[in-house]
């Protein structure tokens, strides 16, 4: 005949023993900061041409230019003249002289 401090003891040495299943936290979904402005979805970005001297601070090549958001700095496109492209390429339609 056991006592009840012995049930007890049984029980909660039982309890400890016991394995539990782990229960694996929800994935978390990466944020999409490519498309949206500064990373907030269904913001969209302000595009702004800009010449690439003004941007980067330089006095390299004045005809290059550079596509950027005017909310976030973000740089979206860029472009430039080039001797090695054909001449009937011309500039998109974002570049404004």
């Amino acid at each position: 005949m056991a006592s009840d401090w012995r049930e007890s003891a049984n029980r909660r040495r039982d309890v400890r023993q016991t394995k539990v299943p782990a229960i694996r936290a929800p994935s978390v979904t990466r944020r999409n900061t490519k498309r949206w402005c500064r990373g907030k979805i269904n913001v969209e970005h302000k595009p702004v041409c800009m010449a690439y001297n003004d941007l980067k601070k330089t006095n390299y090549a004045p005809e290059w230019k550079v596509l950027v958001c005017s909310a976030c700095g973000k740089q979206l496109a860029h472009w430039w003249p080039s001797p090695y492209r054909p001449t009937i390429e011309k500039a998109p339609d974002w570049v404004t002289r």
